[in-house]
């Protein structure tokens, strides 16, 4: 084994640098166990890596175009237990970037082409090597940002499985592609045309497969702000609902305060004319006419209230028992859009759950507190049937399509304003727990303000 054969392995092994880097952007996000170790795991596996790799590359009878399938298999099931994210999303991530970097690959195979037109992909060099690697730093430059960038918004937002099995698909389909047209004799690119179409179906390739990704982010994009707009008019068509009832409540308590002076005269007279029995039976009739309040105060916050009426009435139907606190600060830590997301997410599964048990067994209780100065929490409990999907750690529906987006939505609604959200269940009951810090600054993560609570209970 000669020296240049080693330093040509390990240059070729060192392309799973920049790999997992680009691997790691788009989940910067969704680490399991924070960045600092999960950068101390990776530089520790990398160690391990890359000399192994190496090894396995300068042995001339491997070939180094085979380095990708060990270096994928050590890393993959490594990769994925340090993420939050079903495995769906790191298979793809995992495979888009091996598409990417397989064009460098083959715009090296084409520079050692033209260095020595009689060798053969056996007899890869050590410049093409080298040139393969500095490519690969210059392809993680490019790509730095839009996958920090786009890719994490991708991972955050977006959980539908089935969606990220086709992007994996596609992104196979590149890097299949880049596999197979791999030179076996250098001289072939030196016939006729062959290295010019070569080296203008590759760059034609990588552009559509940027282009590919563009359009998936769009689509992705639009269908995350119709969800969101959906979500915001459901808000608005409740809060509108809850204010006409409101409306109709205050104008028929208008007109019976207004007829109320005239009935007291009229009841004056019939006890002053020792008429009892009427006087009782004109006061059982007004009783009766007197209007009844459907809209119920849970709290001043006028979308969360109608949100709150909005599911209390859903739930009246089906008998599930519920009992509401609700301690909202002053100046609350997120938008109302976020506030209703999250508690509508919660209660619509909460009520969705609770329809497989018998009516006795059903509940839901529901607090949204700031129980110290800092942190602003809400907390949900429900009964269900004890049935459980999980991945890991992360539940799945139960039920026939469904994909389980309700709790990621609160999950990423939570940490876009630096809080979390925990999920468990005991026995036969499904608890929700979601912690806020007050008035979180997203520049500096700190406590810019610790306002005081205001508290109503409703049962």
């Amino acid at each position: 084994m000669s020296m240049e054969g080693v330093l040509t392995g390990f240059f070729c092994s060192c392309v799973s640098i920049p790999a997992v880097l680009l691997c790691y952007l788009p989940m910067k996000n969704q680490l399991k166990y924070g960045r600092k170790n999960t950068i101390i795991g990776m530089v520790i596996l990398l160690c391990v890596m890359v000399p192994l790799l190496a090894l396995i590359g300068s042995n001339r009878s491997v070939g180094y175009n085979i380095l990708p399938i060990p270096a994928v298999l050590l890393f993959l099931p490594v990769y994925h237990k340090t993420l939050k994210v079903p495995f769906c999303q790191s298979l793809a991530v995992v495979v888009l970037v091996c598409a990417f970097l397989s064009f460098n690959s083959n715009f090296s195979n084409v520079f050692d082409a033209f260095l020595h037109p009689a060798a053969t992909i056996d007899d890869y060099s050590l410049p093409a090597a080298v040139f393969q690697f500095i490519l690969s730093l210059v392809f993680t430059a490019v790509l730095f940002w839009p996958f920090s960038t786009y890719g994490s918004w991708l991972i955050d937002h977006f959980t539908i499985g089935r969606v990220w099995i086709i992007a994996t698909a596609v992104s196979a389909v590149f890097l299949i592609f880049n596999l197979l047209i791999v030179p076996k004799r250098y001289e072939t690119l030196h016939v006729n045309n062959m290295g010019r179409v070569f080296f203008t179906v590759v760059p034609m390739m990588l552009l559509l497969l940027f282009l590919l990704c563009w359009i998936f982010y769009s689509i992705v994009r639009s269908m995350v702000d119709m969800a969101e707009t959906r979500e915001r008019n459901r808000m608005l068509e409740m809060e509108e609902s809850q204010y006409r009832k409101l409306q109709n409540y205050m104008e028929e308590s208008a007109r019976t305060r207004h007829d109320f002076r005239h009935f007291v005269g009229a009841l004056d007279e019939m006890l002053s004319a020792g008429e009892i029995d009427e006087a009782r039976r004109c006061l059982t009739s007004y009783r009766i006419s007197m209007p009844k309040n459907e809209v119920i105060n849970y709290c001043e916050n006028a979308a969360l209230n109608a949100l709150l009426n909005y599911y209390g009435q859903a739930a009246f139907p089906h008998k599930i028992r519920l009992r509401f606190i609700v301690e909202l600060p002053e100046d609350l830590p997120l938008s109302d859009v976020d506030l209703c997301n999250i508690v509508g997410n919660i209660l619509d599964n909460a009520i969705t759950a609770c329809l497989d048990i018998p009516e006795t067994d059903r509940y839901i209780n529901l607090s949204i507190s700031c129980p110290n100065e800092v942190r602003f929490g809400i907390v949900a409990s429900n009964s269900f049937s004890g049935k459980v999907r999980m991945d890991g750690d992360r539940y799945l529906s139960t039920r026939r399509g469904g994909s389980g987006i309700g709790l990621s939505s609160i999950r990423t609604a939570a940490e876009r304003y630096g809080g979390t959200a925990s999920f468990r269940h005991e026995g036969e009951e499904f608890i929700i727990g979601v912690v806020l810090p007050l008035m979180h600054d997203p520049k500096t993560g700190s406590v810019v303000h610790s306002p005081s609570c205001m508290t109503n209970t409703h049962g």
